[in-house]
């Protein structure tokens, strides 16, 4: 067999990542499915109004997005020194 001669044909050769992948996206249905399943039950057996129900799935989602997805956001480059036009003065807002 040829080695891939491209650097795009080589992200698509399998790696050692395949089976994470794989395993991540059994996980990422499961948890949904749970959400779900979790958020129906609550809805009728229990009798939560909706609008708690969307809040309280809105701040599951959210916390566990705080917890497992590492901030790797630098807000030193969301600010602007000098605005200058349209495009500036939205920086500034920030």
């Amino acid at each position: 067999m040829t080695q891939p001669t491209s650097s795009f044909a080589a992200a698509l050769t399998p790696t050692g990542d395949l089976a994470r992948a794989i395993l991540l996206m059994i996980a990422a249905v499961t948890l949904f499915s749970c959400l779900d399943t979790s958020a129906k039950y609550l809805g009728t057996v229990s009798g939560v109004p909706v609008g708690q129900l969307i809040w309280l799935r809105f701040l599951v989602q959210f916390v566990l997005l705080l917890v497992f997805v590492p901030s790797r956001v630098s807000y030193a480059s969301a600010t602007c020194s000098a605005p200058r036009g349209p495009v500036g003065r939205r920086c500034a807002r920030l």
